[in-house]
């Protein structure tokens, strides 16, 4: 029973991360420069993805890696970060995609809930009959 309400929370951490990962690359769509350390430099956001795997135990682990490629070249010459051609390196984001990915996020997370609620209400009918 504890393994299924774990497995259930390492699932709704990772449709919160996956949500967390798309909204990072939606708000930063149009980022071609980034800030380090106070110095702006023409190096556009790297969008991320989210990556899952099962674990052994039940349940999944999440880690991110950069899209790739992390930027395509628009021609956009008034922008400060485009080059001698007029080409500005926008980082490699599909807004239609990551929309996606926050929705079904969003349903994995309900779905993931739903189990937990089903797991407690479980729990608490055999603490009863034991009682």
């Amino acid at each position: 029973m504890i393994n299924a309400i774990n497995a259930s929370v390492s699932g709704f951490t990772a449709a919160t991360q996956r949500l967390n990962v798309s909204a990072q690359n939606i708000a930063n769509e149009f980022s071609t420069q980034t800030e380090q350390n106070g110095v702006v430099s023409n190096t556009p956001y790297v969008p991320q993805q989210l990556e899952q795997s099962a674990l052994t135990t039940g349940g999944v682990a999440t880690s991110t890696a950069p899209v790739t490629p992390p930027s395509i070249q628009l021609y956009d010459p008034n922008n400060p970060a485009a080059n001698a051609n007029g080409l500005t390196p926008y980082p490699n984001v599909d807004p239609a995609q990551q929309l996606i990915q926050a929705q079904i996020s969003s349903y994995d997370a309900q779905g993931n809930l739903a189990a937990i609620k089903v797991e407690n209400n479980l729990f608490q009918k055999v603490l009863n009959i034991v009682s």
